[in-house]
């Protein structure tokens, strides 16, 4: 038998209550709510069947039953029930939310976009409630996000932030975006707005600190990636911009552990992986930084730093034939590869392992480099959609 948690106590006590008053709709929200915060889900589909079954307020019962069926991954059951709740009088733009949340999560942009554009441009009458606008709006940046439209993303942000519909949780994830792209300003115009509503919004504090660490800010920079872990501790892009914090200061050890932490969250992250090989080759584990520079050269092989990074490895271990292969590409790909060319210079007899560390250091200091480190080449797919209001 599993052990009692606070959020299982509150749970058994609010069913022994509506066990003594079955009719108590209010009662039976709170133990919905409480069964779906405690991870009991088929206990949350329980009561949401029986609040269907009474036949007040179904349309929002089955909209709640629709994200219990989504939380379990059962899609075809939740789209009937989207379809159900829709008929019975739940608002448009959540339920259409939650059908854009699954397109998006099948990675059908267009349609994710077409089932959210309506509501984004006004169309509900009575106009949305915030918080409702809100997700609408972090769907769509993370569906564009998804797709590689960044530009289109951020002509969209800049467009709703003058007309003043730009809602806090959409600016935090808009400042990311704007990260990725290189429009460092706006960035941190953005993260600085969203913070001033919501000072634990973690998309905005991963901006600030991405910047602070680029700045060299190394104080800052952690403070902002402890508040942002606090917020979202299985983050695996905050992870990785910790490996580099530890990685700038010369913590290897905590550079592989985070990196390692940050894989498990996003193992298509190219630059997590080029931070992760850099860490075990400065300390001396060149077998590990090859594997790690050899997965992220399986992620993007036209990336010429990812097999100047592999010739770096494969020059360091004497293996000459594979790391001319790798250093010819590299260069090839990317004329100016400054671990290619180091690499060649180890080749010749004119540099060392024991410059290992201060090449590594001119990495980093190139914006354009720790920027692609940082960035999302691969974004992976919300895990669930977000609890919005679903009726009165």
């Amino acid at each position: 038998m599993s052990p009692m948690t606070p959020a299982t106590a509150r749970l058994a006590l609010l069913e022994g209550w509506l066990r003594q008053d079955a009719g108590n709709a209010a009662l039976r929200l709170s133990a919905f709510e409480a069964a779906r915060g405690a991870g009991r889900l088929d206990a949350a589909a329980l009561h949401a069947e029986a609040g269907v079954a009474d036949g007040a307020e179904a349309g929002a019962w089955l909209h709640r039953l629709a994200q219990v069926r989504l939380a379990q991954r059962d899609v075809p059951s939740a789209r009937a029930l989207l379809a159900r709740a829709r008929a019975a009088g739940a608002p448009a733009a959540v339920v259409n939310h939650d059908l854009a949340w699954i397109a998006h999560q099948a990675g059908q942009t267009d349609h994710c976009l077409d089932l959210l554009r309506p509501h984004l441009a006004g169309a509900d009458d009575p106009p949305l409630e915030p918080t409702v606008l809100a997700s609408l709006q972090v769907l769509w940046l993370r569906t564009l996000q998804q797709a590689g439209r960044h530009q289109a993303a951020l002509e969209w942000t800049v467009g709703e932030e003058a007309a003043g519909r730009l809602q806090p949780a959409g600016q935090g994830v808009a400042s990311v975006l704007a990260w990725d792209a290189g429009e460092l300003d706006l960035a941190e115009r953005l993260a600085q707005a969203a913070l001033a509503t919501d000072a634990a919004h973690a998309d905005a504090l991963l901006t600030l600190a991405s910047l602070a660490l680029l700045r060299r800010q190394d104080a800052p920079a952690e403070a902002f990636i402890d508040r942002a872990l606090a917020a979202r501790p299985a983050e695996g892009r905050t992870w990785s911009l910790a490996g580099m914090a530890s990685l700038q200061r010369g913590d290897t050890g905590q550079a592989r552990l985070r990196f390692q932490r940050a894989i498990g969250g996003m193992p298509g992250h190219i630059g997590t992986w080029h931070g992760l090989g850099w860490a075990c080759l400065l300390a001396g584990d060149r077998e590990a930084a090859l594997r790690a520079f050899e997965r992220a050269l399986f992620l993007d092989p036209a990336f010429g730093e990812s097999h100047g990074a592999v010739g770096l490895a494969q020059a360091l271990g004497g293996d000459a034939e594979a790391a001319e292969a790798s250093l010819r590409t590299a260069l090839k790909l990317d004329p100016a590869c400054v671990t290619a060319r180091y690499a060649r210079a180890v080749m010749a007899g004119e540099a060392s392992a024991d410059g290992v560390p201060a090449l590594a250091g001119r990495l980093l200091d190139r914006p354009g480099f720790f920027r692609r480190s940082l960035a999302a080449e691969v974004q992976d797919r919300v895990a669930a959609p977000p609890v919005r209001p679903s009726g009165p």
